[in-house]
């Protein structure tokens, strides 16, 4: 973070093109079909949970990489917003368990 600020900072970086954070987040909608818990990341991030996957809450695996969701969002590069895309993992800490954890992987 030090190297970024002192090659950006000051008025390097026009921080008015800088993505809100509605901008820069993914939706995610949870609910119950029928019995089953269940949720939708919008991971093309286009607002619209339509053509997205329904997935049903699981216990997180903290091991493996198999279920992890790719999402798009916007970032700000230093010139102009652009799409960029990360991975997700998405499940519950034991099993049963209403609240889902969110675990954001750098691949």
């Amino acid at each position: 973070m030090k190297t970024f600020l002192k090659e950006n900072f000051p008025a390097k970086i026009d921080t008015l093109n800088l993505p809100s954070i509605k901008v820069n987040s993914i939706s995610i909608v949870s609910g119950r079909r029928g019995k089953d818990k269940v949720f939708i990341v919008d991971d093309n991030n286009n607002k619209d949970f339509r053509d997205d996957s329904i997935r049903l809450y699981q216990k997180i695996d903290w091991r493996t990489i198999s279920k992890l969701i790719k999402c798009k969002y916007k970032i700000y590069n230093g010139k102009e917003i652009v799409e960029d895309s990360s991975w997700i993992n998405v499940g519950t800490f034991k099993d049963n368990d209403d609240d889902l954890l969110f675990l954001y992987h750098i691949i």
